[in-house]
């Protein structure tokens, strides 16, 4: 949390409009997530186990996308099943 409030001051000396949840890093917010099994529920996630297994995947995709890695052709079952969930989720909200 420090470093996501030192990043937020940073961007708000720069102008830069923002709130301290864009300052967190894809596993902090994956994290804080988790901590809410109503979050959860609402998601249609059911257990922390499931989500942590969720969340290091969505990790795992982001990491590929973020670096320019190349998919392979076993790797898009997994870029389709995530995207889906991920789709659901943003709809359920």
């Amino acid at each position: 949390m420090d470093k996501a409030r030192q990043l937020l001051a940073e961007r708000e000396r720069r102008k830069e409009k923002c709130h301290l949840i864009d300052c967190l890093q894809l596993a902090d917010k994956i994290e804080i997530l988790i901590a809410d099994p109503s979050e959860l529920a609402a998601i249609g996630i059911p257990s922390q186990s499931l989500a942590r297994r969720v969340g290091r995947q969505i990790e795992s995709l982001r990491n590929s996308l973020a670096h320019a890695q190349s998919f392979v052709e076993q790797d898009w079952p997994q870029i389709v099943r995530l995207t889906r969930r991920i789709h659901k989720m943003s709809h359920d909200l």
